[in-house]
């Protein structure tokens, strides 16, 4: 899969050549990486959270886990496109 970041990269690089992709980089980035797709297949899917990290760092296993709404993905009615 192609990171959403370096997919926004070829989406700039293409549109600059006058090219487009098929899928939106926001698009993209909403249907490969969580929770973006979570809300639209939570019926499929298990019960999941999301621990507030940074990028590339695990969440401590013997701190307090995060409060629900804190991991709660963002519904997708309030997302913008």
């Amino acid at each position: 899969m192609v990171p959403a970041h370096r997919y926004a990269e070829l989406d700039a690089a293409l549109r600059r050549r006058g090219g487009e992709l098929a899928v939106a980089p926001d698009a993209y980035r909403r249907a490969h990486e969580l929770p973006g797709w979570y809300g639209t297949f939570t019926g499929l899917t298990p019960v999941s959270r999301w621990l507030p990290t940074a990028p590339g760092q695990t969440p401590d296993p013997g701190g307090s886990p995060p409060s629900p709404r804190a991991c709660r993905p963002e519904p997708p009615s309030s997302r913008t496109t």
